[in-house]
């Protein structure tokens, strides 16, 4: 399960040892709407535009810490580290191994929605461009991930 947006990763269950859980609401599709109202008319005629359109896409994380003083500590560093933004091709991992990505995705908000003794869970919202097709597996080294370009690599596996 694994979260990453442009080079930062967000969550990574993996590697990090934190991350229990990772879930996501299906992306919601935000296209702008004009009215025009028409003189003599009762109903205006609406339209909707192809400019301005964006997914916005929610993620929920799920961690647990060793202590409250540890989960305090994660909380602070790791909202300090978003503080600057953090924008490019978000690539979603969840429970079941499928990746899903979003082309130009920026970080809207990080906020804790619920912290039950040393567990907490993150939101994290995006506003995110067209979703990504191209790449289709993460590749991990020694619990890193490998970053290729701006996409996950392909992986081809031949027989030998």
């Amino acid at each position: 399960m694994r979260l990453v947006i442009g080079d930062k990763i967000l969550a990574d269950s993996a590697a990090d040892g934190l991350t229990r859980w990772i879930r996501a609401d299906k992306p919601e599709l935000r296209l702008r709407a004009q009215s025009q109202e028409i003189v003599g008319a009762k109903y205006a005629r609406n339209s909707s535009r192809a400019w301005g359109q964006y997914f916005s896409f929610v993620v929920t994380v799920g961690r647990q810490f060793a202590s409250y003083a540890a989960a305090e500590d994660f909380w602070l560093s790791h909202t300090a580290e978003l503080s600057d933004g953090a924008e490019g091709v978000l690539k979603y991992e969840g429970i079941f191994g499928k990746l899903y990505g979003f082309q130009n995705a920026a970080l809207e908000s990080v906020k804790p929605t619920s912290e039950i003794g040393v567990s907490t869970e993150i939101e994290y919202a995006f506003r995110c461009g067209r979703p990504a097709e191209d790449f289709d597996s993460l590749i991990v080294v020694d619990g890193a991930i490998l970053k290729i370009g701006e996409f996950f690599p392909y992986i081809k596996a031949t027989d030998l």
